[in-house]
């Protein structure tokens, strides 16, 4: 998931396994249901920026890889 916000800038969302992985520095995405997918899920922190920003524009990914956040 892509997010770019008003002022141009872009954030990638990485993909999580779950809502208990939602970090709110970093944010993120998950499935609603990992096992049968029918929605993809922004963490509050994630949604509380798309959402508070009038002109964002929200861009979901699908490929073959998850990009997964970065190990630290």
């Amino acid at each position: 998931m892509r997010y770019t916000d008003s002022s141009g800038s872009t954030h990638l969302l990485y993909g999580l396994d779950d809502a208990s992985q939602c970090q709110p520095g970093t944010g993120g995405w998950y499935y609603n249901d990992p096992a049968n997918p029918s929605r993809v899920v922004a963490c509050e922190s994630s949604c509380q920026a798309m959402q508070s920003d009038p002109n964002a524009r929200v861009e979901v990914l699908f490929g073959c890889a998850r990009k997964q956040p970065p190990v630290k």
